[in-house]
């Protein structure tokens, strides 16, 4: 960058480690959320799993009644004992004996599906599966698929007048789930959890923002910081320039003042005030020449002569504003000894300095 131009640039902090912060966040939230609905899935099964414990009792039940019929039994017998037993919309029983099953809904609909064969209707490896895994006078219990509707089956194989028979009661898991207060319960937790899911993602973004707001502002600062020290090293090289040529910060000796005499005559440059002063020691002489620096500007040049006097010349200044500057500068640090204006009539600056301190 050019030292002595600061050209402004826009400055932005790197995105990648933000953006990598907020895919991780949005990864963790929807672990979170997946855990949690996981979580309460594996719930709902065990409280399916529960409720078949006291669903198997129905079974047996049904089973204890069915064989106390005797040989003479029909199947409105029968459909009258499950009904007796349970009557619920939301329980389905079904009872096959060989390829021939019985689904009894309701009382209103016990010959529904009478013509139905057991391997038609369980015709998902779920529900086959648990009717193929029933044994004789054990009642158990698990969760099986029919089409899209997950059930809670309890099933037993009994012998009944010579012939085996399969017995299975199913419950809609909406009518153990949906219809008490475990579904508001579940709906209330998966609120719940997704409500601090959320503020969890806006509170970790809004940090993330502002993190990347605050570390475009201390590099910017930064920036900004370089560039006022380049500016600072900049202004103090030309000061010192400035102050390397410029009179006013320096204050020469006697051996170089025939160089600046016979160049100001060269430049025919007037009229010139020569004042001699004497200060009363060298403690006093330093005082004089630092206040001459904050009094005098570049016009006026000072000089050490060997003699330990200083010569105080004024450049281009008349005869009256001279002696003004002259009294200004007279002090009890250095006192006026003599002055003399000089113009350009034909005797150089040279020598009327010669003359002037009596050479």
């Amino acid at each position: 960058m050019d030292n002595t131009k600061i050209k402004k640039k826009k400055i932005r902090a790197k995105r990648g480690p933000y953006v990598f912060a907020a895919v991780l966040v949005l990864i963790i939230a929807a672990a979170v959320e997946w855990l949690t609905i996981f979580e309460l899935q594996n719930y709902e099964n065990s409280f399916l799993q529960i409720y078949g414990d006291e669903q198997d009792g129905y079974v047996q039940v049904t089973i204890d009644q069915i064989k106390r019929l005797g040989p003479l039994a029909s199947e409105d017998d029968i459909t009258d004992i499950i009904s007796s037993i349970d009557t619920s919309s939301d329980r389905y029983w079904t009872l096959s004996g060989g390829d021939n099953i019985l689904f009894v809904k309701s009382v209103t609909e016990t010959s529904r599906y009478k013509n139905l064969t057991a391997q038609s209707y369980y015709s998902i490896d779920s529900s086959q599966s648990f009717i193929d895994s029933l044994s004789v006078d054990r009642v158990k219990h698990d969760i099986i698929f029919i089409g899209e509707d997950r059930y809670i089956a309890s099933g037993a194989k009994f012998d009944w007048n010579g012939q085996e028979y399969t017995i299975c009661l199913m419950t809609y898991d909406y009518a153990i789930l949906d219809q008490n207060a475990l579904l508001e319960a579940k709906n209330t937790i998966i609120v719940i959890v997704t409500i601090i899911v959320a503020v969890f993602i806006c509170v970790i973004m809004i940090n993330l923002i502002k993190l990347h707001r605050n570390k475009t502002v201390i590099l910017r600062l930064e920036d900004e910081k370089v560039n006022m020290n380049i500016t600072i090293n900049h202004l103090h090289e030309l000061l010192l320039r400035y102050e390397s040529y410029t009179a006013k910060y320096h204050t020469y000796y006697e051996r170089v003042l025939p160089v600046f005499l016979n160049s100001l005559y060269e430049k025919k440059v007037e009229p010139l005030r020569a004042a001699l002063f004497e200060a009363k020691d060298e403690e006093a002489e330093e005082i004089f020449l630092d206040n001459m620096i904050l009094t005098m500007d570049e016009s006026v040049l000072r000089f050490k002569l060997n003699n330990g006097k200083i010569l105080i010349i004024f450049i281009g200044t008349d005869e009256k504003v001279g002696l003004q500057l002259i009294k200004t500068l007279d002090c009890n640090k250095a006192a006026i000894v003599k002055s003399e204006n000089w113009q350009l009539d034909g005797e150089s600056y040279l020598e009327k300095y010669n003359r002037f301190i009596g050479r």
